[in-house]
């Protein structure tokens, strides 16, 4: 018994199909993706969790560039889930606002605290001096969670790159394919009155 393959215009049809299909599936993937990570990272932020990409290496070997900690921010409130100021021990983690970039977030380990002063000092664990002396209500939250490596991805979706992949490029196909179809819709329509009145 012998095997034929398809003609030559035959597998170019089933070959463009499997393209059409491949494509499709990618840019689902990828819609797919950056829904579930806009989903993550708005619960998160719903339950008082910050996402933060490690950029330094000043937490080595705890936390390296690229991880990912999660940080349960504080209420002095006392309300929720949310943790409080009261609860800081030496030896935490801790994230707080840099004070010469305000916008810059540090990570970095409590090594002492003032109870007369109600201060903490703060340091890296390969920084070899420690971070000046702040109070405690400058600590915007404490790491409860490593995600060893994660930082990878969450920075490619906040990268213009991933921005374009993962929403621009989808949204154009998308349309674009819409496009078609209303097109061969309206084609379709116009040759039925055309046949129609002729």
């Amino acid at each position: 018994m012998e095997l034929s393959l398809p003609s030559k215009p035959g597998l170019d049809k089933i070959m463009h199909k499997a393209a059409a299909i491949t494509g499709k599936t990618i840019i689902v993937l990828l819609i797919a993706v950056a829904i579930l990570t806009a989903t993550l990272i708005g619960y998160a932020r719903w339950q008082g969790i910050r996402i933060l990409s490690i950029q330094s290496d000043s937490m080595q070997p705890a936390i390296d560039i690229g991880d990912v900690v999660l940080v349960r921010q504080f209420d002095n409130r006392g309300m929720g889930d949310k943790a409080t100021h009261s609860e800081l021990r030496v030896g935490d983690v801790v994230t707080f606002n840099s004070p010469t970039h305000p916008a810059m977030s540090i990570t970095h380990r409590i090594v002492s605290y003032d109870s007369s002063r109600n201060t903490i000092v703060t340091k890296g664990d390969s920084s070899p001096l420690p971070d000046t002396a702040m109070s405690r209500s400058a600590i915007d939250g404490k790491v409860f969670k490593i995600i060893a490596h994660g930082g990878t991805i969450f920075d490619f979706f906040r990268s213009p790159i991933g921005l374009i992949l993962a929403v621009y490029v989808p949204a154009v196909v998308l349309t674009a394919g819409e496009v078609r179809r209303l097109m061969r819709y309206y084609a379709s329509q116009r040759y039925k009155l055309y046949r129609r009145m002729y």
